[in-house]
């Protein structure tokens, strides 16, 4: 193996970590304080859902929910094609 080659493919991970960590701090921080000001909030049923929210985040294993949002996004995905010229019906057996 060539060094250069190595090093060409470390660096072309260490953008692709960067570009993940970017993205995720663009995401993440708005979130964060939504739910921070909701739980500051003083309107009562605001901080009832937040509430329920942050319980349900730290009772369950990131892997469960990243689980739950991958396929909540992948279904969302396929269930938008339903009803599309693809699926019109002219073709399809019963």
């Amino acid at each position: 193996m060539n060094f250069a080659i190595i090093a060409q493919q470390l660096v072309s991970g260490m953008g692709s970590s960067l570009m993940i960590f970017v993205l995720t701090l663009l995401f993440s921080m708005p979130l964060g304080l939504l739910v921070a000001f909701g739980r500051m909030s003083k309107i009562k049923p605001l901080q009832a859902v937040i509430k329920v929210f942050i319980a349900i985040l730290r009772g369950t294993p990131l892997i469960l929910q990243l689980l739950i949002l991958g396929t909540i996004i992948l279904q969302s995905k396929f269930m938008s094609h339903r009803g599309s010229s693809l699926d019109s019906g002219k073709n399809s057996v019963i």
